[in-house]
């Protein structure tokens, strides 16, 4: 079930989930070459990474659209949705964006424990290997490359 919590004091970085979601009036849709995909429910999450191999990198973006943190961030992301890394074929380098508050990825978003947004899950074989909570555009950088 979602939470309904209170914006942290002195922590403009993230944002609480479900707080303001009153205010959701539209959904905020980030530019992008298609590099990135947007999860609309639990299943075609599971089937996008159940689709990629043990060395594939999944970094899943966890975000709302009333949370201005988030829309800073979905600019850098898209920008590493870019970007070649030594090492890493762009094969193996998914990058998925989840809307932390909709109902269809609920499970999603309180199987990696989501509370705050922006909130960012790095995945290698389908397992965890990292996480990144807040607007940090450096640490999204150093976490991909």
């Amino acid at each position: 079930s979602k939470r309904d919590l209170a914006p942290q004091q002195g922590r403009p970085s993230k944002c609480l989930v479900g707080w303001q979601r009153e205010r959701v009036s539209e959904r905020v849709s980030m530019a992008s070459s298609g590099k990135v995909v947007e999860v609309a429910t639990t299943a075609q999450f599971r089937a996008e990474v159940a689709g990629m191999g043990a060395d594939s990198l999944f970094v899943v973006h966890f975000w709302a659209n009333w949370c201005e943190p988030c829309k800073q961030m979905d600019e850098v992301f898209a920008a590493l949705a870019e970007t070649d890394y030594a090492g890493l074929p762009a094969s193996q380098l998914k990058m998925l964006r989840v809307e932390a508050e909709r109902d269809e990825v609920e499970d999603v978003a309180e199987e990696f424990e989501v509370e705050m947004v922006p909130h960012f899950v790095f995945l290698r074989g389908g397992q965890a290997v990292g996480t990144l909570e807040g607007a940090d555009p450096r640490g999204l950088q150093e976490k991909v490359a």
